[in-house]
């Protein structure tokens, strides 16, 4: 079978799939608090280069590791999150909290039901997979810059990285405060 096409100088397939895009960056939180720690399901192999180990440790895993967490964090928190609304909602006659005749749609349960799994439960089941492939490829340019041979686009991306995880944070605090 022919290798999958790439995308020029992204470093990742254009075949991959959401959900190996989704455990690639769960196990990222992991990779960045063991920064020399390499296996075969190692970043290089989740970002679509050959896994042959690291390029570079030392001081560059320790700053990739530093520069990545933030993002990582934010990737694991909004994956989880995003399918939680997707579960909440399309399974709402499910919740221990139903009262169809307080809520949205009510007062019969299968208006209730129509509206948050129209309103929240299917935009969110088909915008998550391309939340999480983001996030992966914001993840595969980090290692891509601070482990690999080529460190253009470096600081772009580390800037990116931190605006990313920045905007995380501040839209945390209405869904923190919401609960």
């Amino acid at each position: 079978m022919p290798p999958s096409p790439r995308i020029p100088g992204s470093g990742s397939d254009t075949s991959r799939s959401p959900s190996r895009s989704a455990s690639c960056a769960s196990l990222s939180l992991s990779w960045a608090a063991r920064p020399g720690a390499y296996s075969a399901g190692s970043p290089r192999a989740c970002s679509g280069g050959d896994d042959d180990g690291p390029e570079h440790t030392g001081p560059l895993a320790l700053a990739h590791a530093l520069v990545s967490l933030p993002v990582n964090v934010a990737a694991l928190t909004v994956t989880f999150y995003c399918w939680t609304v997707v579960a909440v909602n399309l399974g709402f006659p499910l919740r221990p909290d139903n009262d169809p005749t307080q809520s949205w749609g009510g007062p019969t349960l299968a208006g209730a039901w129509a509206v948050h799994a129209i309103g929240g439960g299917v935009p969110f089941l088909l915008l998550t997979p391309w939340v999480v492939k983001g996030f992966t490829k914001l993840q595969a340019r980090l290692v891509t810059g601070f482990l690999g041979r080529d460190r253009r686009g470096l600081p772009r991306t580390a800037g990116i990285a931190a605006a990313v995880a920045a905007m995380c944070g501040v839209l945390s605090v209405p869904v923190i405060h919401q609960l």
